[in-house]
This record gives C-alpha cells, structure tokens and sequence, in this order.
C-alpha cells in the first residue's frame, strides 16, 4: 500500500514536471513572440513614419549637368541642405562646383549616376545617410550619420573625415580612395578596396570583413593588422 502511494506521488509528481516544463516553456516562446512583435511593429511604424514624412527629389540633367539648375529637378530644387524625411535622387552626372553640401536626410547616388565636386565639402548629419552606388567625387567628406558605398559605390575624396557618431561601410565590390588624408574616429567596416594614399589616422574601430583590403601609401595591410595601424 505505501508502495502504491508513493509511485502514485512520483507520477504527480513527474506529470506536475512535465507541465511545468511545458508552460516555462510555452512563457518563454510566448515572450519571444511577444518581444519580436514589438520590435517589429516598433521597425514598420518607423518605416511608416519615413514613407509618409519624406519628400522626394530626383536630379536628372534634362537642360545641363548643373545642381542649381532647377530646371534638372523634379518636383523642385530641394537646396544645398537635405532636411530630415528628404531623399535627394541622383541620377547621371551632376555637377556641384563652388558650394557645399549637407544631408540630414538621404542622399541616394544611383548606379551609372557621378556626383563631381572636387573643390566643396559633403556634410553627412548626424541623422543624415549616404547611399551611393555610383561615384562621388569630393574635396571633403564629413562624415557623423551613415555611409553606404555600396557593390558598385566608387568614392574619390581628397580628404575624409568620420567623428564618433560616423558608421561607415565600404561593401564588396566598392572601392574608396583618399588621395591625401583619412580620419577615423567611429565605425568603419571594410568589405572591398580601401586606398589611402598619405596620412591615415584610425582612432576607433576600422573592421576588416572576408576579403577586404586596405592599403596606405601603397601598403597592403590584412585582417590582423588593420586596428594597429598608425
């Protein structure tokens, strides 16, 4: 009789287990479920909020290849400074010679499309990104947001600079030139062809990723060396 009862105790108490496991479990599941909702409706309502918000404008050089020139703009000529929830489109060849730009918003250098603009400065706000997949040519790139120099990105700078705030991705396939000196003080991962040909200055994290390269002053430089550099 004792034995009885002890094996039905045992058994309670093994099916009282079992369910317990399952409901931790089932918590568990429920509260992954739960967290990845959030985070999801957080990222739509986000995206929602860009869509609704931006305005779009589209550079085509229908009259010339000037910036200025509204007549190449479509709806308007959006100025030198891109607001927040403002894309500016490039598309061909572009020419910004004697003024600066600053992007708060997006900037999005279509494939086959330049930006030429040897002698001013592109500023890359803090809540401001760069997507190029063409080539960008600068005196000076100012970088505090996001740059995305993408598979078929080219960016010419003469100098660049990225403050703490600056993440910035050089993909595979891209390819990023400094003729003359280079500063890093944020995010830098390095997925293609990186050239600095004089003065570069690492002072935070430059990454690289698979079968990146970088070279200074025509030094090519691996995976393992590339935080210790000068």
């Amino acid at each position: 009789m004792k034995n009885q009862f002890q094996q039905s105790v045992n058994k309670r108490m093994r099916v009282g287990m079992r369910q317990a496991v399952f409901l931790g479990g089932t918590s568990l599941l429920l509260a992954l479920l739960l967290f990845m909702y959030a985070s999801q409706e957080e990222t739509a309502q986000k995206t929602e909020e860009i869509l609704f918000a931006e305005e779009k404008f589209i550079f085509s050089p229908k009259v010339d290849s000037h910036y200025e020139n509204p007549a190449n703009w479509t709806p308007s000529y959006p100025g030198t400074h891109i607001q927040k929830h403002q894309e500016v489109i490039v598309q061909g060849f572009v020419n910004i010679p004697f003024y600066d730009l600053t992007i708060d918003g997006l900037l999005h250098v279509e494939l086959d499309a330049t930006i030429f603009s040897p002698n001013s400065q592109l500023t890359v706000g803090k809540t401001g990104t760069l997507y190029n997949d063409g080539e960008v040519i600068l005196k000076h790139l100012h970088q505090e947001g996001l740059v995305n120099n993408n598979y078929s990105g080219k960016l010419n700078l003469h100098t660049f600079q990225a403050d703490q705030s600056g993440r910035t991705y050089n993909l595979s396939g891209g390819e990023m030139i400094v003729t003359q000196s280079f500063t890093n003080k944020g995010e830098f991962n390095n997925y293609g062809d990186c050239r600095v040909k004089f003065d570069f200055d690492n002072e935070a994290d430059f990454n690289q990723i698979g079968d990146s390269r970088l070279f200074v002053k025509g030094k090519l430089y691996d995976r393992q060396l590339a935080r210790v550099l000068p």
